[in-house]
């Protein structure tokens, strides 16, 4: 699942600092090197697509957080205890 900026839950759980969500999340397998927007810069114009429905184009210039991984998430944040997990 992804929002339509290509975050994932485990990007939100991180982004909020719940460790508790962030452990489960990994726990039922949410992959912490998943990028959100598939690495596209917000700069580019290009399309990125969704890994999980590959049809779906999310439009690179919807999220600055293009190329964020969850931990990009815990850094930006400032989310020291969901970092921990």
């Amino acid at each position: 699942a992804r929002a339509n900026s290509g975050a994932t839950p485990l990007c939100f759980a991180a982004q909020e600092d719940c460790p508790d969500a962030v452990e489960e999340l990994l726990k039922w397998g949410a992959q912490s090197s998943v990028m959100c927007c598939q690495g596209t810069p917000p700069s580019s114009s290009s399309i990125a697509f969704n890994s999980d429905a590959p049809m779906t184009p999310i439009p690179a210039h919807l999220s600055r957080f293009s190329g964020y991984t969850p931990m990009h998430y815990c850094a930006h944040y400032n989310a020291a205890r969901a970092a921990k997990i």
